[in-house]
């Protein structure tokens, strides 16, 4: 099962103001117990539930939800920051639903909402809202793809059904969206000069200017020419989303690149709910991918702690070996071209980086990687922690942080992407990209650069949480038998 990334977001904010709702409700009923009956909380935790007042606390829990969806704090809204517009939003939401709680109490006669009662309950649950809103975000911020749950759109077309969907999406910024620009070939008068990235001719050269994670084409079909639909291809070998409001089925512009056809709901509206076309050809975000993206933080994190005492005396021994810094940060490629500092031991004499260019005729690895088996600029310790893989393990700290995952395409240097031939091979940076792969447990350096590339598009296009722990499994091996390691 997959869906989009921005009902995900939607469906974890109803689960954290469900949480305040209950939490509310019992602090609030021990704080109002003190007061009337002398409550104390361990009385309110042990008190017996009935059926009937199960079944009426989660009525009152959707009268909850229903009032917060009123309120639009899960569909569309104006833009709101978080200090104050969104507090005075939850504030009158909770107070409406708690005034809605009274009425119910004086009809039913609920003894337990009294006026007591119900003043500690809205001011519980407001604050408790705003909290578990704030601890999820946090929580979101390290389910991801290693955009921070930013999704950047661009836009193709620059008319009124453009003009109308980027009004949408900065409507739903709260739900992980974010306006790069336009790009059209005439620029229209209603459309900002700071938000016209250029004509349909200089997309590939915004596409590397521009981090983008999604497109949305808002032509009508007839509009349709092939710098247009070299648009729709050239994103698609690159892996990027390519998102078409739903019209005519446009299935002679898919290409070869695009492996997933689906249809998919945008946020709701005041004239409905919209669909879209989406292209695809990166990994599917679905319950299996919330669960690499959880077992990749847990078992970094479990690493880290176990490994702390090797990492240590990994950092004394460069220290004292050669001169220079103990970490090595180099930035690389992430997500949609999201540049990062991926960590790594130092395993080169300081200007290492600088002498890379003088000894590029010894490359011995075809394409845009550089590989030479006795690299002149590995230091002694150098040499065993390249052999065993351990110069890699700060990568951890780099999936703790959802830059990378444990297993995905290895991530290039920036001037190894400026020499790659093919722009199919872009699609790697669809996916996080990871500490192992395919071709490192199945035999590591020991294919051409094509095969390597190869290997990591059937990757991305088969990919599944199971084979994800099978690559671990072969890693292993493979690293305490050095296959292919120099």
């Amino acid at each position: 099962m997959s869906f989009s990334k921005h009902k995900l977001i939607l469906q974890a904010y109803r689960i954290s103001d469900f949480l305040a709702f209950l939490v509310a409700g019992v602090l609030a009923a021990w704080v109002s117990g003190i007061y009337t009956q002398s409550f104390d909380l361990y009385d309110i935790l042990a008190a017996r539930f009935s059926l009937a007042n199960l079944i009426g606390y989660f009525s009152l829990a959707l009268i909850w939800l229903i009032v917060f969806d009123w309120m639009h704090l899960y569909g569309e809204s104006k833009i709101r920051t978080w200090q104050t517009e969104e507090v005075a939003v939850v504030g009158w939401a909770t107070g409406i639903a708690t005034l809605l709680y009274f009425v119910m109490g004086y009809a039913f006669e609920i003894s337990l909402f009294s006026l007591a009662f119900l003043f500690s309950f809205w001011v519980i649950s407001t604050a408790a809202t705003l909290l578990f809103r704030r601890v999820m975000r946090m929580v979101l911020q390290r389910i991801h793809l290693g955009d921070q749950n930013n999704t950047r759109i661009m836009v193709i077309g620059t008319g009124d059904d453009a003009r109308d969907y980027v009004k949408k999406i900065r409507r739903n910024r709260r739900l992980g969206f974010s306006f790069v620009g336009y790009i059209a070939d005439e620029c229209s008068p209603g459309v900002r000069k700071a938000d016209y990235l250029g004509t349909l001719e200089s997309f590939e050269q915004i596409l590397k200017d521009k981090v983008i994670d999604e497109i949305v084409v808002t032509m009508p079909f007839h509009d349709f020419t092939e710098e247009v639909e070299h648009v729709i291809e050239h994103a698609s070998a690159y892996g990027i989303r390519v998102r078409l409001p739903l019209g005519p089925l446009f299935s002679d512009l898919f290409g070869d690149h695009v492996v997933r056809l689906k249809t998919e709901a945008t946020t709701q509206s005041a004239n409905g709910i919209g669909t879209d076309l989406v292209l695809t050809s990166g990994f599917q975000l679905g319950w299996e991918y919330i669960a690499k993206r959880v077992f990749d933080f847990f078992a970094a994190l479990i690493g880290i702690i176990v490994l702390s005492p090797l990492l240590i005396v990994i950092a004394v021994w460069i220290k004292m070996s050669s001169k220079g810094d103990v970490m090595f940060i180099q930035e690389r490629y992430g997500y949609n071209g999201r540049i990062f500092g991926v960590y790594k031991f130092r395993t080169m004499i300081q200007n290492a980086d600088e002498l890379q260019e003088a000894l590029r005729k010894q490359n011995e690895r075809e394409g845009a990687a550089f590989k030479i088996k006795n690299d002149p600029r590995v230091t002694s310790a150098g040499k065993f922690l390249r052999k065993t893989s351990l110069d890699e393990l700060p990568q951890l700290f780099n999936v703790l942080k959802g830059e990378m995952s444990l297993v995905g395409p290895r991530p290039l240097p920036l001037a190894d992407y400026k020499r790659f031939q093919e722009v199919s091979h872009m699609r790697r940076l669809s996916v996080l990209p990871g500490i192992t792969c395919t071709w490192q447990a199945g035999g590591r350096d020991n294919i051409s650069f094509d095969q390597w590339m190869q290997l990591d598009m059937d990757y991305i296009d088969n990919w599944s949480f199971w084979g994800d722990f099978v690559i671990l499994l072969k890693t292993v091996p493979a690293v305490l038998l050095s296959r292919g390691a120099s």
